[in-house]
């Protein structure tokens, strides 16, 4: 089933896969069930990574190791975005090479909670993942 290789991955200082980050701009509904597939062979070819994320259009559904076997939590993708691009709610052709550099930034932004102040969406991810990418 392998379809290629996730937008992102974030390892920590051993080398140890802490996220897969799989961005889809242009899904349906229709194609959660395939995306969660896809995003669990990844998780599974980097090596088991801790927790691993979907993003689409509407959410940011952070999943904890394989998004098959766990709930999730989730967050507006518009909500997140808009703080790296103020114009990103009336964008509508957008590639997903842009969006990977603005998720990037959003995990950088996590990462670096200590000097920069907590996000407001903290309080409604898992407390490990920021715990992970902040040892990353």
């Amino acid at each position: 089933m392998n379809q290629g290789r996730p937008d992102i991955v974030r390892r920590d200082e051993r080398g140890t896969p802490v996220a897969v980050v799989e961005i889809k701009w242009s899904a349906r509904p229709n194609d959660r069930d395939f995306l969660l597939r896809q995003l669990s062979e990844y998780v599974r070819e980097v090596g088991s990574a801790r927790y691993s994320i979907l993003v689409d259009p509407v959410d940011i559904e952070v999943f904890e190791g394989d998004p098959s076997e766990h709930h999730s939590w989730k967050i507006s993708t518009t909500d997140v975005l808009e703080r790296y691009d103020q114009h990103h709610r009336q964008r509508h052709n957008v590639n997903e090479g842009y969006l990977s550099t603005l998720i990037t930034a959003w995990l950088d932004d996590l990462s670096y909670h200590a000097t920069q102040g907590p996000k407001p969406e903290e309080d409604r991810l898992p407390k490990g993942l920021l715990d992970a990418l902040r040892a990353a």
